[in-house]
């Protein structure tokens, strides 16, 4: 049996684990191409067609590398990325909704300056300095 038919029948849990133990590249790029649509997909559905869609799945298997050497056990690696996806998409989604925000405001007050709350700002006269 060739190394790529073993990686194509090995288990989640096996990927992770050989990546965990062995920093095995291979094995850990199996696992992206396996759950990749199923990561895009969540994050998608849940942004919508924002352009941070892609952003949330790097992040997702980011984490999975950071953290794979703690996911042994009985944990099932689909429901895993399918809740950190779901999480990071979350997170993502308030923290662009707070940014939207915040630049409409910007524009409002740009649009319409208050002339009152800049009267104590002064330029100093040439005596003053």
């Amino acid at each position: 049996m060739t190394k790529l038919s073993v990686m194509n029948e090995a288990s989640d849990q096996e990927l992770v684990q050989a990546y965990a133990q062995r920093s095995d590249q291979a094995a850990f790029a199996r696992h992206v191409e396996r759950h990749m649509p199923l990561v895009y997909s969540t994050a998608r559905r849940r942004l919508g067609g924002a352009e941070c869609v892609e952003d949330v799945v790097q992040q997702v298997f980011t984490l999975l590398a950071k953290k794979s050497s703690t996911l042994t056990g009985r944990i099932i690696l689909a429901g895993w990325l399918y809740r950190t996806t779901s999480h990071l998409a979350a997170r993502t989604q308030r923290s662009e909704e707070r940014r939207w925000v915040r630049e409409q405001t910007a524009v409002t007050h740009m649009d319409n300056p208050d002339p009152v709350s800049y009267t104590h700002l002064t330029l100093p006269t040439n005596r003053e300095v």
